[in-house]
């Protein structure tokens, strides 16, 4: 499917996205020419509305919600990015969190432990 929607025009896409419910049925096509937001919606939005349609399920089961991230392709260089971390070794992922700024989960109970009443930078 996907392979196809990048050879469609947006008149295949629409049709596309109404087939699959993804659009207001009738009234959308037929305001093409009066602008209308989903009617005057391009190629490119129409086919992230055929692949949210597609992904949002197999994201969402890994925490992910697409429409918050506003893309298919956000979502996917989260989820790249999560199950790199995931293939971390301890010691990966402490040069990482040292990499990026962040106090590791040692240096955090440390400080809570040194100043139990003060609210922490972690």
């Amino acid at each position: 499917d996907v392979a196809l929607w990048e050879q469609l025009p947006p008149q295949g896409l629409r049709a596309e996205c109404q087939r699959l419910g993804l659009l207001p049925s009738g009234g959308a096509v037929a305001a093409a020419g009066r602008g209308s937001a989903p009617a005057a919606e391009g190629a490119q939005g129409l086919r992230e509305r055929l692949l949210r349609s597609v992904c949002s399920g197999a994201f969402a089961e890994r925490g992910i919600d697409v429409r918050r991230l506003g893309s298919v392709a956000k979502a996917g260089e989260l989820l790249r990015a999560w199950e790199r971390l995931e293939r971390m070794t301890k010691i990966e992922l402490e040069a990482e969190y040292k990499h990026l700024g962040a106090s590791s989960a040692q240096q955090q109970q440390q400080h809570r432990e040194q100043a139990p009443g003060e609210p922490g930078r972690w």
